[in-house]
């Protein structure tokens, strides 16, 4: 995922995100609620934070489930 994308950015601004952890507070209602961060962004968000071990608040799905 491409950290400097103008999408990431604006997500990681409007929840105040500095480490990849802090996404843990935030659900994917919550994504999905930021202007123009759609299905495909938080699918990505997912895969990004999958890699590292870390879960968005009340998602413990599979990745197989995310389609």
């Amino acid at each position: 995922m491409n950290l400097k994308s103008i999408t990431y950015r604006r997500a990681a601004e409007t929840f105040r995100i500095t480490q990849p952890d802090h996404w843990r507070r935030i659900s994917a209602a919550d994504v999905l609620a930021v202007d123009k961060c759609g299905k495909k962004f938080l699918n990505q968000l997912r895969l990004y934070l999958a890699h590292r071990g870390i879960n968005l608040r009340g998602d413990n799905t599979s990745y197989r489930d995310w389609e």
